[in-house]
């Protein structure tokens, strides 16, 4: 088939187009702008048309995605109409491209992208459509001929109610994108159960509430495999600096993982039940993806009817090392420089979480940096999301020693009038414009351009779904 994707700069329209071309398809796509995901579809031959142009559509095309973002008076959604060429939100597309394959589907608030990168390094036999870059394969997308495929589904639009899973590992949720659920927090529960529902297991980690609630009262019918962190982990955690004997310095986490209460269940041998677990990245939430990522593998392969080799999955999780933009270490810390972190975080959960380890990681390094400043550049994404969770927003920072905070980035929303450092006061924020990246420094500019601030020691983290990581990076 020849497809044509509108909106394929973004990063799940990507690894969808780059899953089809794989398997056979002709594709091609648009975007309002260029981006590293767009320059390299372009280096691999795809034509790519920048910005939007309805002579991008030609009548020989069999089918045309676009991203959820993309509005229906898109000019090249008028045009393949006007060519009567059948147009699918990628949503819709889902029903199509997934409807013949055995998916392990992972969806969750937060954790999804780490949570289904660790699947893809734990089962390297199957196909992989990440919402992140894995830093294994440097990519969000793995091909492997096969029918098995495991897919980050997304809440945010309800795609995942669209993602045909056999095993649907949820890994928490919360009220976020309520937006696309008629601002009804009912009715994305009522969704995450359905998603639980229409797959053959069901993998949930007990500590999120509403997972356990839906599981208390009954109401999930489908087999289930859930995750206790209290009595499968426990306390026994450490985080520390590993080698590979390729890389060095690498920050994991160590834990045993008690699995007694699972086997039979789990069809694993009675002889197996503590096991040592090593994963990329510090803080209780990478032990809680690796966990549950460990028993949906498991699940998966036993609904697939294949063997099970814990040790063997245990030591592919091993490879894992992480997502780009999540906990990604840009720059070490010496005398001479500063750390310096780019992380997704936008949510108040998420930003607690990742100043956590922070702490984890400034406690791996020797004196003077284990008390080295934590300075977060906070950009905040959308300005719904900050108003609907604006009492955690100001909670969040507490671990931070200088809170600078960017305008907010809007996506598709309009300009709301908000006061940053009024709603932040508590931090005596800094309020800039942008930052720039100047070889090992980062300097803080207000609207002139003029710099209020220069950062060259101590630890930096950028945090925001928007174009910080550009600015982290310079590349803006």
């Amino acid at each position: 088939m020849r497809i044509h994707f509108i909106g394929i700069g973004g990063i799940g329209i990507s690894a969808l187009s780059i899953y089809l071309r794989a398997q056979g398809h002709t594709i091609s796509g648009s975007d309002i702008a260029s981006n590293k995901i767009t320059k390299a579809l372009q280096e691999e031959g795809v034509k790519i048309t920048i910005p939007h142009n309805p002579s991008a559509i030609k009548s020989n095309f069999d089918l045309v995605i676009h991203s959820a973002i993309i509005k229906p008076d898109n000019c090249e959604i008028l045009a393949a109409k006007k060519l009567q060429i059948p147009v699918l939100s990628r949503k819709d597309a889902l029903n199509f491209i997934l409807q013949e394959k055995n998916v392990l589907s992972v969806c969750g608030a937060h954790g999804k992208s780490s949570t289904t990168a660790m699947l893809a390094s734990i089962l390297p036999e199957c196909s992989a459509l990440i919402g992140a870059i894995s830093k294994e394969f440097n990519s969000n997308v793995r091909e492997v001929l096969g029918s098995e495929l495991i897919f980050e589904a997304d809440e945010s639009d309800r795609s995942f109610l669209h993602s045909n899973p056999l095993v649907a590992c949820v890994t928490n949720i919360e009220a976020e994108h309520l937006e696309s659920y008629e601002d009804d927090y009912e009715l994305l529960k009522k969704s995450y159960l359905e998603f639980m529902n229409s797959a053959k297991v069901a993998v949930i980690n007990s500590e999120d509430k509403i997972s356990k609630d839906f599981l208390d009262k009954g109401l999930i019918t489908t087999r289930t495999v859930v995750l206790n962190p209290a009595k499968d982990i426990g306390m026994n955690v450490f985080c520390g600096l590993d080698s590979t004997g390729v890389e060095e310095n690498l920050p994991v986490t160590k834990f045993i993982m008690d699995l007694e209460s699972k086997t039979g269940f789990l069809g694993l041998e009675s002889k197996i039940v503590k096991k040592d677990i090593t994963v990329y990245g510090l803080g209780s939430h990478v032990v809680l993806n690796a966990a549950l990522s460990l028993l949906a593998s498991i699940a998966f392969l036993e609904e697939l009817n294949k063997p099970v080799d814990l040790d063997k999955l245990i030591y592919n999780l091993k490879k894992f090392r992480g997502t780009k933009k999540r906990f990604d270490i840009l720059q070490t810390i010496s005398q001479e420089r500063a750390c310096i972190i780019d992380d997704y975080a936008h949510h108040p959960t998420e930003i607690r979480a990742t100043l956590d380890s922070i702490e984890l990681y400034k406690d791996l390094h020797p004196m003077p940096f284990k008390e080295a400043k934590v300075t977060a550049i906070f950009q905040p994404h959308k300005y719904s999301r900050l108003l609907a969770n604006l009492e955690d927003f100001k909670t969040c920072f507490k671990c931070a020693d200088t809170l600078v905070i960017l305008p907010v980035w809007a996506a598709s929303e309009k300009k709301v009038d908000v006061d940053l450092k009024e709603i932040f006061k508590d931090y005596c924020p800094i309020l800039a414009s942008k930052v720039r990246r100047k070889g090992e420094v980062l300097e803080v500019l207000d609207e002139k351009e003029n710099i209020i601030l220069t950062l060259d020691s101590g630890f930096i983290v950028g945090l925001g779904a928007g174009d910080i990581t550009n600015q982290l990076r310079g590349e803006s």
